[in-house]
């Protein structure tokens, strides 16, 4: 996509090193956000350490504040498919399944990509850095579809790598989260992996 600066931007560096820049970046803020936090005296220690509880409504690593901001976003990155529509039979569903999918997919990474993950979210979640690095200040379940689009092209098209990447791996993740579900394969006229590729129950189906 087109940067919308007349100079080039720095291109979106997706390797291991770019990730751990990320999260250099990330504990900056979350470094000054638990000093507002802890200004707070002991209720503001309470917060801080309520929101890193894992392990929300059933998920296996996802907490309560993963679970608002992903629900929020992974609508709008996936974008123009039917089990997405507002008025869709089957969307809540889906993006129940598509975040528990996504759960298990961390659950089963290294705790290095999941505290990656997680300062990510942190991010974009707690308040203190919330508004200045997304330039929205409510909360994400209230957030409509316009002020995320907002949030994420001022990412995509920021002249800092640190939200190009956040960008890029946001999407990455919940796409590979949606599209891993089978249910989501028909309306856009994927049939599955051939009958080689799969277990031995759907082999014989």
């Amino acid at each position: 996509m087109a940067n919308s600066g007349n100079d080039p931007a720095e291109p979106i560096d997706q390797s291991r090193r770019g990730f751990l820049k990320l999260t250099r970046g990330a504990a900056i803020g979350l470094a000054v956000a638990g000093t507002v936090a802890a200004l707070g005296g002991a209720s503001g220690y309470r917060w801080w350490q309520k929101r890193r509880e894992p392990g929300f409504q059933g998920m296996l690593v996802l907490r309560a504040q993963d679970i608002l901001l992903f629900s929020a976003l992974l609508p709008v990155i996936v974008g123009a498919h039917p089990g997405t529509l507002a008025h869709a039979p089957n969307r809540k569903a889906l993006l129940q399944q598509a975040l528990h999918a996504l759960d298990k997919m961390l659950a089963a990474s290294s705790p290095a990509m999941q505290k990656q993950i997680f300062d990510l979210a942190d991010l974009l979640t707690i308040r203190a850095t919330q508004g200045p690095v997304t330039g929205y200040w409510g909360s994400w379940e209230n957030a409509s579809e316009a002020q995320i689009s907002a949030f994420l092209t001022r990412w995509r098209d920021s002249r800092v790598s640190l939200f190009r990447f956040g960008y890029a791996g946001l999407c990455q993740l919940l796409q590979m989260a949606w599209y891993g579900l089978p249910d989501t394969w028909l309306a856009i006229g994927y049939l599955g992996p051939p009958p080689f590729l799969r277990g031995p129950l759907d082999a014989r189906s």
